[in-house]
């Protein structure tokens, strides 16, 4: 990955800051790092392994559509993801989509506690962490203030900042192993699912047929609730408003169509429902960072 990082610097458009070595204010910690694309980067981001370290992402706003092992995982604000020591993780595909994130890489020692730790607690938190499958998770408040605080720490060092870090570093980890925790001890009761059935077959509908206007008032009386109460539903499940993740799946269908090159910019747009491919290349842009032209160009 440090080819791509060297790109970054080199790029406009993006920032991009890590504390590593001489930089690093927790010895525990190998790297701190933090990163902004304010358009489209059109590269992947290489098959990657950390020998011995837990690797923490952060999605602050944006999306992030990583490859973990075998599965995909398509980020976005405010989630979390954990990768273990060994795992081969990357992007899948060759553009970043406009993000910030932040991340970290942790090494838990085998015998001993993390510093200002105990060795009980230490423990607990690395079975909890080494048991983790769903790799991304819905960040927690307590989490996205310990990145943060964790990071700007590190930006801005001062008196007591090993110690202030040291309790971001804590807080965060705690608060991710009794999410998973509590996962576990729920698992074995009757769960609704994540996304409500009610929800799935909007989803469904729209993916059936991405022309469609899909109103927010067709699909609330689909899913039997208020255009209110079905907004907020659709959000608290999805992660995004129901007209914001119609949008984004017609952009990622016609990254598709684009990317064959056999149908007409045009005929992409009111396929796919646009009133124009002026519009639709508005949208694009403001999703991708590139206009439908550039992207066909950077391949």
């Amino acid at each position: 990955m440090t080819d791509v990082w060297d790109t970054f610097k080199a790029e406009s458009g993006r920032h991009h800051e890590t504390f590593e070595g001489p930089n690093q204010i927790l010895p525990e910690l190998s790297i701190v790092g933090w990163l902004r694309f304010f358009k489209a980067f059109n590269h992947a981001l290489e098959p990657d392994v950390h020998k011995g370290e837990y690797e923490i992402h952060y999605i602050v706003n944006g999306e992030l559509h990583w490859i973990v092992e075998d599965d995909t995982y398509d980020m976005h604000s405010g989630m979390m993801l954990v990768v273990k020591p060994d795992d081969i993780h990357g992007s899948n595909s060759g553009a970043l989509e406009p993000c910030e994130q932040y991340w970290l890489r942790i090494t838990f020692p085998e015998d001993e506690a993390l510093p200002g730790l105990t060795l009980e607690q230490t423990q607990s938190i690395i079975k909890t962490f080494a048991a983790i499958e769903n790799r991304a998770f819905p960040a927690t408040l307590d989490m996205r203030r310990a990145f943060v605080k964790l990071t700007e720490e590190h930006r801005t060092p001062g008196n007591y900042s090993r110690l202030i870090s040291r309790s971001a570093l804590h807080v965060l980890l705690a608060s991710i192993a009794r999410h998973f925790e509590n996962r576990t001890n729920q698992s074995a009761e009757p769960q609704a699912p994540r996304i409500s059935p009610y929800i799935q077959r909007c989803i469904h509908q729209i993916h059936q047929d991405l022309s469609e206007p899909h109103s927010v008032s067709k699909m609330a009386k689909c899913a039997k609730m208020s255009e209110t109460a079905f907004r907020n539903r659709f959000k608290k499940e999805v992660g995004c408003s129901p007209l914001d993740y119609m949008t984004r799946r017609r952009i990622e269908e016609s990254k598709k169509l684009l990317r064959v090159g056999k149908t007409s910019i045009t005929d992409i747009a009111y396929a796919l429902g646009f009133s124009s491919s002026q519009y639709f290349a508005t949208v694009f842009k403001r999703i991708t960072g590139q206009s439908p032209k550039q992207f066909i160009e950077n391949g």
